[in-house]
């Protein structure tokens, strides 16, 4: 379908149903946004392992599986609520011709592709930012407990306070012998004589 006499097409004043062709994209677009692209999801995954080591490092031993618990909760509720709202908001500030039902806006139609690229590359980056400014934060504020002589051990197994081993006997109760495997092929050889 063509449309003639446009007012607001200064050429020849004609159009046609449809969607406009884009602006090609520049010599080394696309391996540009393939470079950018990469690094963007290696530093948002390279951080991962490191975090939660550290995150496990610093808390005490009893309390490290509370502590990746709220770890998460805080990665949950800080990213997956608000950043699909601030990437929505992002795409609709790109929005050329929304489309109407009712007499309401209604979902966007055509979107400017230079404004998403841009709205959507200063978004990343400001987010990027604020990670490594909270990540050099929390360094910088890290103080360590004071140093002890077992404070690179979890857990310390001290040979006075392992228990013995006990077992039931008649009415009391009496330490059971270290050579046990030895007292029981003992046993079941005199069963075995006596048969």
């Amino acid at each position: 379908m063509y449309y003639t006499k446009c007012l607001c097409i200064a050429t020849n004043g004609t159009a046609t149903r449809g969607s406009c062709d884009g602006e090609v994209c520049g010599s080394g677009g696309y391996i540009t946004f393939v470079i950018f692209l990469f690094l963007t999801l290696f530093l948002t995954f390279v951080i991962a392992i490191p975090v939660l080591q550290s995150t496990i490092r610093i808390v005490p031993f009893t309390q490290r599986s509370f502590a990746v618990g709220v770890q998460w909760l805080f990665i949950r509720a800080l990213g997956t609520i608000p950043g699909p709202l601030l990437f929505g908001f992002v795409l609709d500030q790109a929005c050329l011709l929304s489309g109407e039902s009712c007499g309401s806006q209604g979902s966007c139609s055509v979107y400017t592709n230079d404004s998403i690229s841009n709205n959507v590359l200063i978004l990343v980056i400001v987010l990027k930012v604020v990670g490594i400014i909270f990540y050099s934060l929390a360094f910088i504020t890290y103080k360590p407990p004071p140093e002890s002589p077992d404070a690179t051990e979890d857990v310390t197994l001290d040979s006075s306070a392992t228990p013995k081993k006990e077992v039931a006997m008649g009415n009391g109760i009496e330490p059971a012998s270290d050579n046990l495997e030895g007292e029981v092929n003992s046993a079941f050889e005199a069963d075995n004589t006596q048969l």
